[in-house]
């Protein structure tokens, strides 16, 4: 006579047994979970490309300044660098050039085996918010001494509200180009899917103005200086649902 584990080992067997022959002939009561509803189906979509720019007048620009100095010893030639560079700190500070938008880029010295003796150099780094002072802050550091100048770097200080403007034109693009296709095709655009942005670039169309002077004029003759523009690209790509 079998005994109890016996009897419940066959039951679960059994029951398994039924379960499966249902899942295979499909005589299960149960909805089968793979079946979809009517509302789940793809929603049919198309994926275009929008590009956009917005071209601006550059409103803020940075000028490298630097100073130089020899020595007998690496102390004397950093004196003499660091004295050119106060000498040039309080010329731009006349011109108005807030302490806030000067900046220390680099110091540096080394011996000069040739010569026996110490060189050293001193930069700066500075924020032109009024533009139409550019051409003298050029001309006044090279006057009060600066080694050489590099610039000036044009740029937006509202980098982000071009960028913006630029976004919204190529979702625009991107739209228009949709709803040709979808006219052409006898549809209609119903809504959008998703959105994606690639990374933004900005060009400028001149180049940067170079200039320099040697340690000691006195004088020097305003540089002249032109803006240019900048131009702000987005790209972007964009899925679009439709129906007929």
């Amino acid at each position: 006579m079998p005994d109890a584990r016996q009897l419940v080992t066959t039951a679960a067997v059994a029951v398994l047994a039924i379960a499966g022959y249902q899942a295979l002939h499909g005589t299960s009561s149960a909805p089968a979970a793979a079946a979809p509803k009517a509302g789940g189906m793809l929603q049919p979509f198309m994926r275009f490309t929008g590009s956009g720019s917005v071209t601006m007048r550059p409103d803020q620009g940075t000028i490298s300044f630097s100073t130089h100095g020899t020595g007998a010893t690496l102390v004397a030639a950093q004196s003499q660098a660091g004295q050119a560079m106060r000498t040039l700190i309080r010329a731009l500070r006349a011109d108005g050039v807030a302490r806030s938008d000067m900046r220390t880029d680099a110091v540096s010295g080394s011996a000069r085996p040739r010569t026996g003796d110490f060189a050293a150099d001193q930069s700066l780094s500075v924020t032109v918010r009024d533009l139409k002072h550019t051409g003298k802050l050029l001309a006044d550091g090279a006057a009060a001494g600066a080694y050489s100048v590099y610039g000036i770097d044009f740029s937006l200080g509202n980098q982000h509200a071009a960028y913006a403007s630029a976004l919204r034109s190529a979702v625009r693009d991107a739209r228009s180009k949709a709803d040709a296709v979808a006219a052409a095709a006898g549809l209609r655009v119903t809504g959008v899917v998703s959105v994606n942005e690639t990374q933004q670039q900005v060009y400028q169309d001149y180049g940067r103005l170079a200039a320099a002077a040697a340690p000691g004029a006195v004088q020097s003759a305003i540089v002249p200086v032109k803006h240019g523009t900048q131009k702000v690209t987005a790209q972007v790509t964009v899925v679009f649902a439709y129906a007929s």
